[in-house]
């Protein structure tokens, strides 16, 4: 979770950890915990998300060919906010090579009201097996909840690039 979502939550997770017991959290650090910016979340978690990395292989290249031919809408240009406009991808669940059987998720989402997670809860395994495919199956019908009715959406305002660098405004 980015520190933009978990920053409003913090006060009602201490309040959850007391309820259930903790022990380990003193009133100084739930006081910070109920002070902390975003800011200051982002820098303490980044040596933890490094650890993650990102992952280079894909199986979805863009293609040349069409790449000109066929006009394609980026999300800076979708300007209607009504629900019911569409985009998809295939997530493929095949590791770090795409040789053999594997499973592959079509990830659809609506634009106005939110983007595809896929990739961050389920990661770069390879999945390849009816156990595996049972497996997602219940995870995307939790996460469909979880996703829909628990998480605040977060619509990008504007993006402007300043060089190489891109600023985002949410």
């Amino acid at each position: 979770m980015c520190s933009k979502r978990l920053h409003p939550f913090l006060p009602e997770l201490v309040k959850v950890l007391r309820r259930h017991g903790d022990k380990t959290m003193t009133a100084e650090i739930e006081v910070k915990l109920c002070q902390i910016s975003t800011s200051t979340i982002d820098r303490l978690l980044r040596p933890y998300r490094r650890l993650g990395g990102r992952h280079p292989f894909a199986t979805t290249k863009p293609g040349s060919l069409l790449k000109n031919a066929i006009p394609i809408r980026t999300f800076v240009d979708w300007q209607d906010g009504r629900p019911g406009f569409l985009e998809a991808d295939l997530v493929s669940h095949c590791g770090e090579s795409s040789e053999g059987f594997y499973l592959t998720t079509l990830s659809t989402v609506d634009v106005a009201t939110g983007w595809s997670v896929v990739r961050r809860l389920i990661v770069y395994d390879r999945y390849n097996s009816r156990a595996a495919l049972e497996a997602l199956d219940r995870v995307y019908d939790l996460l469909r909840l979880y996703i829909n009715f628990f998480q605040p959406v977060m619509k990008l305002q504007d993006k402007t690039r300043h060089g190489a660098k891109v600023h985002k405004v949410l």
